[in-house]
């Protein structure tokens, strides 16, 4: 069995802390949880962009700027996103406290994530070589 990379690692160590932040989040119903999750896909989302752009870079089939541009973009995207769905659907996470930093931390643990499983994969496909 191979070990995790240091991303997948620090992902599951921001999952923890998302989960024990959880726990000190008073009422959270099924609307906030979806709302958690959704931003999780969107980390995700903003992580696989990432990733993309890092793999391209290092292809050399992008130029270095090209690649900060789309990851700074992805950055940019995900907020914007994020303050858009936060406006149009009131929920208890947006009453700020312990409840932006749950939200915090599973956004950063999808966007880990992401950049986790594509570092590995990249990894894999090169020992297959």
């Amino acid at each position: 069995m191979k070990k995790l990379n240091g991303t997948l690692l620090i992902a599951a160590l921001v999952f923890v802390l998302g989960v024990v932040q959880a726990f000190g989040v008073d009422g959270l119903g099924t609307r906030e949880w979806l709302l958690v999750a959704a931003g999780t896909l969107l980390g995700f989302g903003a992580g696989a962009w990432q990733a993309k752009a890092v793999s391209l870079a290092r292809k050399g089939r992008i130029s270095r700027r090209l690649r900060t541009l789309q990851v700074i973009s992805s950055f940019a995207a995900l907020f914007a996103l994020k303050a858009l769905i936060a406006s149009l659907i009131p929920s208890q996470l947006n009453q700020g406290g312990p409840a932006v930093f749950l939200q915090v931390f599973f956004t950063v643990f999808g966007l880990l994530l992401a950049r986790g499983v594509a570092k590995r994969a990249v990894e894999n496909q090169r020992a297959a070589r």
